[in-house]
């Protein structure tokens, strides 16, 4: 019995080393890469709809600070939707210009409006912003200045 153990042992030992990969090995080898693969795709598109949601957010966020900055001041605030350069601008003052960037989203059609004193627009209207995914609908209230926010897939 010990000698048989041995004799195998010794055969295992002398085997030579194949120069290439078993089926199953090239298999198993493929599917852990497919399932890599995946993951890394799944984790781009969560990156890319998180990026879009906070465009839109700081959006939503400029345009309240321009309303809030035009009742604040007393003051109108001017604000420009630009679709040609991408960005929205907002003109607290000559001087005093913030710009947003926005490289996720499809800007809708140039626009410009401003926010009097009292935070209504000029002109109220609704805006389409589109994402990878969703369309972002953006209004601003005709007599409040008030900003709204819905989403659709699309």
């Amino acid at each position: 019995m010990k000698n048989q153990a041995f004799t195998w042992i010794s055969t295992l030992i002398k085997m030579e080393k194949s120069k290439g990969f078993t089926l199953i090995e090239l298999l198993l080898t493929l599917f852990i890469l497919g399932i890599v693969l995946s993951i890394g795709i799944i984790k781009f598109d969560f990156i890319k709809s998180y990026q879009e949601s906070l465009e839109i957010r700081t959006v939503i966020v400029s345009l309240n600070e321009g309303r809030n900055s035009a009742i604040g001041t007393g003051k109108r605030t001017r604000v420009s939707i630009d679709s040609r350069e991408n960005c929205i601008r907002i003109y607290f003052s000559i001087d005093d210009v913030q710009e947003v960037k926005l490289n996720n989203l499809d800007l809708p059609e140039t626009a410009s409006f401003s926010f009097t004193s009292t935070g209504a627009p000029s002109e109220a209207g609704t805006y389409t912003f589109k994402g990878a995914r969703k369309k972002y609908i953006v209004t601003v209230e005709v007599a409040t200045g008030k900003v709204n926010l819905s989403e659709e897939e699309i």
